[in-house]
């Protein structure tokens, strides 16, 4: 039965080739399916990141994975700004804050957890605040 691969809180950093080779050698890992459910990234700024240097490996990576298997994303508290641009970019399928999906004959609900159990009304507002839309 091909495997389902889960993968949490990475938090690349720009330019740091160190941080990102474990990654790299988890995506040579055989899969049928890929959910990173997120902070990939230690911070996401949004499409701007995609046209400079900083993860021009990691996209490279992941556009590979995402030729031999299927590569889902749903957003993290730091890369939340994530959007179609980075899907282009990557091969990657954004899911969003959240999914429910199947394995192996089980409902599984996926999220970053960040929002989970939070009772800081401050980062409540915050976290409404800056996933709106004039945001």
């Amino acid at each position: 039965m091909p495997r389902t691969l889960f993968v949490s809180d990475v938090h690349l950093r720009p330019n740091d080739p160190g941080n990102h080779r474990p990654f790299f050698r988890f995506l040579e890992e055989d899969c049928a399916a890929l959910y990173v459910v997120g902070d990939l990234f230690d911070y996401w700024i949004g499409p701007k990141h995609l046209k400079g240097p900083d993860y021009r490996e990691v996209f490279e990576a992941l556009r590979k994975k995402a030729e031999r298997a299927k590569v889902f994303f749903i957003k993290g508290n730091r890369d939340y700004l994530v959007d179609g641009k980075f899907e282009k970019a990557t091969g990657m399928t954004v899911l969003g804050d959240r999914a429910r999906i199947d394995v192996r004959g089980r409902t599984v609900l996926l999220a970053h957890g960040d929002f989970v159990y939070n009772t800081n009304p401050k980062y409540a507002a915050y976290r409404t605040l800056m996933r709106s839309k004039p945001i």
